[in-house]
């Protein structure tokens, strides 16, 4: 009786460890192509050779950043604005102003404010381009901050194939 026991327990190991291997496994790229069954010892050789190139894409990536905040660091925080008392006033009316916010993955709602009348005539225009690049606008509003300023609002969804996006640089 007590072989059996050890037997069963050791059955739900290897079970458990292979699970283990297959969820380790679903993690690397390439995985899900691969037809033939990949051995322990593969899974941990592919593993080992896909972390340098993760760390590798890590250091890229925030060097990026760092690259883009020092850009925008060097900015003049008054862009196009002069602050009074806690409230903005275009110093330019030419100014153009955008600014993109991501709501999630996949979903931006970008804020543009121009001078009055020179951006309402293209706003429906820019909808319509942003269809054609199958970017799903969501919902769209304009709001006429001051006599001399407009802002427009547009919440968007970009419809994302996955073979692309999973092969970006």
């Amino acid at each position: 009786m007590k072989k059996l026991d050890h037997n069963a327990k050791e059955r739900v190991r290897r079970l458990k460890l292979n699970a283990s291997y297959l969820a380790f496994r679903s993690l690397l790229p390439e995985s899900k192509k691969a037809k033939e069954k990949w051995s322990a010892p593969y899974i941990i050789d592919r593993a080992l050779d896909y972390i340098p190139q993760l760390q590798a894409e890590i250091d890229k990536l925030t060097l990026e950043k760092t690259n883009m905040l020092s850009v925008i660091g060097k900015q003049p925080q008054q862009q196009g604005f002069t602050v009074d008392d806690n409230q903005a006033v275009p110093n330019d009316k030419h100014t153009l102003t955008v600014s993109i916010n991501e709501v999630k993955q996949g979903e931006v709602i970008i804020q543009i404010c121009q001078q009055k009348g020179k951006l309402d005539r293209e706003f429906s225009t820019l909808i319509e381009k942003l269809e054609e690049e199958e970017i799903l606008v969501l919902s769209a509003s304009s709001l006429h901050v001051s006599e001399h300023r407009s802002c427009f609002h547009l919440h968007v969804q970009v419809i994302c194939y996955v073979y692309y996006c999973m092969n970006l640089p």
